[in-house]
């Protein structure tokens, strides 16, 4: 684990390519990054709206609610555990954690009877990796700090911050080398640790 820093230069999927999906599988066969419509005015994409393209697609849900009640999880249990291997590990407790459940289920039967597919409002973008940074905490600091005086905002873990050319302009001169230099006008700062 660390910080992973990214540079992602955004880009609005074209028509031809947004009347070909029909699934978050097509999605992901055109490298699509995906937001479903509950997550879309979440803050950490507002910057990334106008690089968006409206699509209705299939996505996976998975009936939490049935998956419990079909292995007799009480209602005031609480998912407190996941693992992935060929089996799914679910762990449950209750609230005052005297007592916990384990389930262990192959994902192929987990997958026919627990998740189906839904028809639901999404929106897709198109990142291409510009840059990518290892626990460079310096540069993450410069840019935290220029995010900042340019914007007002601050920098959220997992948001997708647009570089204005006046900040990549002073990035470019103060903290990278030529060879790492970035221009243009739909570069967005992206991290997650």
């Amino acid at each position: 684990m660390g910080l992973d820093m990214f540079v992602f230069e955004a880009e609005k999927p074209s028509e031809a390519i947004t009347k070909k999906l029909k699934t978050i599988d097509d999605c992901y066969k055109y490298d699509l990054s995906v937001v479903t419509e509950e997550d879309y005015n979440e803050e950490i994409y507002s910057d990334l709206l106008p690089f968006m393209s409206e699509v209705e697609i299939l996505i996976y849900k998975t009936d939490f609610d049935r998956f419990k009640k079909d292995h007799k999880i009480p209602e005031d249990y609480y998912q407190s555990g996941f693992s992935t291997g060929y089996y799914l590990h679910f762990t449950y407790k209750n609230r005052n954690h005297s007592d916990e459940i384990k389930i262990e289920i192959s994902d192929t039967v987990f997958r026919e009877k627990y998740v189906y597919q839904i028809p639901e409002k999404c929106y897709v973008v198109k990142l291409y990796e510009a840059k990518y940074w290892r626990k460079h905490y310096a540069l993450q600091s410069y840019i935290y700090e220029k995010y900042h005086e340019y914007t007002g905002k601050t920098i959220e873990n997992c948001g997708y911050h647009r570089l204005s050319e006046e900040m990549l302009h002073e990035l470019n001169d103060n903290m990278l080398y030529e060879q790492e230099q970035l221009h243009g006008d739909n570069l967005f700062y992206h991290e997650w640790y």
